[in-house]
């Protein structure tokens, strides 16, 4: 799967064969399609499990949290697995196959925030009224993940860790 995600991620989905993800993991074909009937099939795998993890150890964080720190752990979370997986998060963004997942991923999200309001600092809420807008949420997550991508991959002069630090600053003195 590591294998797909960095292939996938790299010369994209459908530049990408079963038989170059067999090469460059070292498994066998059978082996591929032992657990995957075709590459759809495996994408689909991908996506849908690293989402269910990640979704499941933000509710499970988030009840051990209290409120006051509910909206560090939640963005601490969100923002160093986007960096740990950029290759999916990117390949998330960047396949138009994708594009429904990605719709259910963003829904997901903010219905948990809309029903977790204390997920996001007070000033957030009061200058949102609590109406998320999905359009901001896009430009934003899709502007953060490219500049991870390119930094990482040495192509921009960006420190990560400072990028987050400063996104949350924002987040923190958001005022309208």
């Amino acid at each position: 799967m590591t294998s797909a995600v960095t292939l996938f991620s790299t010369k994209g989905y459908s530049a990408t064969s079963i038989q170059d993800i067999v090469s460059h993991s070292g498994f066998s074909v059978g082996t591929v399609y032992n657990y995957f009937n075709n590459k759809e099939e495996l994408l689909t795998s991908l996506i849908v499990e690293g989402w269910d993890e990640f979704f499941l150890s933000i509710k499970e964080g988030l009840e051990k949290s209290s409120s006051e720190k509910a909206f560090d752990f939640f963005y601490n979370i969100l923002f160093d697995t986007v960096v740990e997986n950029i290759d999916l998060a990117s390949l998330l963004i960047n396949e138009p196959l994708l594009y429904p997942k990605l719709e259910k991923i963003a829904n997901d999200l903010f219905t948990f925030i809309v029903k977790n309001p204390s997920i996001l600092p007070e000033n957030m809420n009061k200058a949102v009224n609590f109406q998320y807008d999905k359009s901001i949420f896009y430009a934003a997550a899709m502007g953060t993940i490219q500049t991870i991508k390119l930094s990482k991959q040495g192509y921009i002069d960006v420190d990560v860790n400072k990028l987050k630090s400063d996104i949350q600053n924002l987040f923190l003195k958001f005022d309208l």
